[in-house]
């Protein structure tokens, strides 16, 4: 999706065949990565994510605590 809004909408039509989310920290149209897992988590506590941001891990995802199933990808990606 092209955004957080625009994913929010795939979530509602597929959430059954997502097994993972792979989000931008900062996306346009003003939800976030971090917003977006929340509200999906909502309906799948369990959902794996990955994250990823052209900032370091410590600006990018202020706060962020990574877990199983919850990962962090820097870009550029190698």
């Amino acid at each position: 999706a092209e955004s957080g809004r625009a994913a929010l909408s795939v979530w509602e039509a597929r959430q059954s065949e997502i097994a993972l989310v792979m989000t931008d920290m900062i996306m346009p149209d003003g939800l976030s990565g971090r917003e977006l897992v929340e509200r999906l988590r909502v309906d799948r506590p369990d959902l794996k994510v990955v994250y990823a941001s052209g900032y370091s891990p410590d600006m990018a995802g202020h706060g962020l605590t990574l877990t199983q199933g919850v990962n962090f990808l820097q870009k550029p990606y190698l």
